[in-house]
Order: C-alpha cells, then sequence, then structure tokens
C-alpha cells in the first residue's frame, strides 16, 4: 500500500524498498546505488579478514539528519523525479582504490574504490543547485569524491592489499534514501541513432 500511495503522487518512482545497511538508519542523502553484481564485483577484492560494507553506492548528496529535514520530503521528492525525467544516465570506471584518513567517530577509516566520470560533476552540479533551491543547506565542509565505501578498518592499521580491476558501470536512476527508505527514480533512457 505505501508504495501504490508514493507511486500516485510521485509517478516517476520506479522503486521504493527498505534499505538493506542497518535498521534505525537517521540520515538522508541522494546517491547512485549499485547492482548486486557489480558490489559483488567490487567486494570481492576485499582480503578475508575486512568485513565489507552493504547497500553500495554513491553518495551525491548528504541531506542531513531525516528528523531535522522531515518537513522537506515531499519537495525533495518532487524536484528528484524533475530531475530525473530530464537525466542521461551516468557512466563511468571504478578505477582505483583510497583512504579517508579522517576518524569516524569509532577509531576506524574508511576504504573505498573511486569512481571516475567525466559527465558527474555537471550533474552533481546540477543538483546540487536543484537541492539548494528547495531551502536545504549543503554540506560543503570538504569537496566531493566520488567513491563507494569499501569497509571501515581501524585507523592505525595499514592499508589492505585491495586490487579492484577497472569496471564500467553505468548508473540509469538516482535515489532519495530517506532512513531506511529508498526511492527509485529512473533517467530518460540515451535513445538510439540511426
Amino acid at each position: 500500500m505505501t508504495g501504490d500511495f508514493w507511486r500516485w503522487i510521485f509517478p516517476g518512482i520506479t522503486k521504493i524498498s527498505l534499505g538493506l545497511k542497518q535498521s534505525g538508519h537517521t540520515g538522508a542523502m541522494i546517491a547512485f546505488m549499485l547492482d548486486d553484481s557489480d558490489s559483488a564485483a567490487i567486494l570481492s577484492s576485499l582480503p578475508p579478514d575486512i568485513e565489507a560494507e552493504k547497500d553500495s553506492h554513491i553518495t551525491l548528496l548528504y541531506l542531513g539528519k531525516v528528523i531535522d529535514i522531515e518537513d522537506s520530503r515531499d519537495t525533495i521528492l518532487a524536484e528528484l523525479e524533475n530531475f530525473a525525467v530530464n537525466s542521461q544516465p551516468i557512466t563511468g570506471l571504478i578505477s582505483g582504490v583510497g583512504r579517508f584518513l579522517n576518524d569516524e567517530g569509532n577509531g576506524t577509516n574508511a576504504i573505498y574504490a573511486s569512481f571516475d566520470s567525466p559527465e558527474l560533476p555537471a550533474f552533481r552540479e546540477s543538483l546540487v543547485q536543484m537541492i539548494q533551491a528547495t531551502g536545504i543547506g549543503i554540506e560543503s565542509t570538504h569537496g566531493f569524491t566520488p567513491h563507494i565505501t569499501l569497509a571501515y578498518i581501524p585507523k592505525d592499521s595499514s592499508m589492505p592489499n585491495v586490487d579492484i580491476p577497472i569496471i564500467k558501470i553505468m548508473f540509469s536512476s538516482i535515489y532519495l534514501v530517506w532512513g531506511d527508505k529508498h526511492f527509485e527514480f529512473g533517467f530518460v533512457p540515451i535513445e538510439e541513432t540511426a
């Protein structure tokens, strides 16, 4: 019933699901979600003693805590629906591995796979402008580093050997992740030319 209700209000929603990452997730973000096969190909590169993250994704914008922006959800959904209808799929390469050296608050650092796409900077800038027009502030403490978090490791440990193959990925939809709910909006497919 809930999915039908949202599709009635926002016909551009292609799927609504519950996230796998953790129960009680309290944040909101706009992201690309990797499909199971791409996620498995990337995460299988981790050494067996490292616990992989679930719900592989690229965070495009972190919007804050759901409780702080609850009144903006319908506006964000409407704007994101319009944004998706006017967007084309984004293609790029998983092309390397890195480590963020900041403490995640629990004595760990994130290790990640990098994502490179020539179209992504302009796409994300348009997304930022759209969200800012709704009145929601965007965190700007750091620049945008497109990445997929692979795992969290103790900050005093050495970087593990992670050999990820170069993988071409195409994202054909965008997600609003609202706590544990995922709202998916499909992009307009690229038309083939004769």
